[in-house]
């Protein structure tokens, strides 16, 4: 089980965290966020901004 299904409605906060790629920025639980989105491989950079509560995401090279 990933670590994150212990979190799984106990959290009453925000949680980021980074990585781990292969999951391509995606958590199913909620108040986790996931933010690697594979940039090292390619993929996108992306970031969170906390005021907004927005993903913003830019191309990789």
């Amino acid at each position: 089980m990933p670590w994150y299904e212990f979190w799984r409605n106990r959290l009453d906060t925000e949680l980021f965290f980074g990585h781990w790629a292969a999951l391509n920025g995606y958590s199913p639980v909620a108040n986790i966020h996931a933010l690697d989105t594979g940039c090292v491989w390619g993929n996108a950079l992306t970031a969170y901004c906390i005021e907004t509560q927005q993903r913003y995401s830019v191309a990789g090279v």
